[in-house]
């Protein structure tokens, strides 16, 4: 089942569950566009995925998916800002 909301930036966030996804199958199902975003937290079964063409973020930990919609590059750019203060806060 997936929920949809709205975040702090404005942007559509969907949430799933999907048991036993790690960054393999990831790499292995979406196409050439999405690219890691780094962090210290960084694992098989954690990890970030921007897409700059369809200006989405999705994010999975231990099965829980989320993914952002961004309706334009401005709120894209907003989003990743704002994940830029989150994991980078500390360094």
């Amino acid at each position: 089942m997936t929920i949809g909301t709205l975040n702090r930036q404005g942007n559509w966030i969907l949430r799933s569950f999907w048991m036993m996804r790690e960054m393999v199958y990831y790499y292995r199902n979406l196409n050439n566009n999405w690219r890691e975003y780094k962090t210290d937290q960084d694992a098989n079964y954690f990890g970030i995925l921007i897409n700059h063409k369809t200006w989405q973020i999705l994010t999975f930990a231990e099965g829980d998916e989320t993914l952002v919609e961004c309706l334009n590059q401005r709120q894209f750019l907003r989003e990743l800002h704002a994940m830029d203060k989150f994991y980078l806060e500390g360094e």
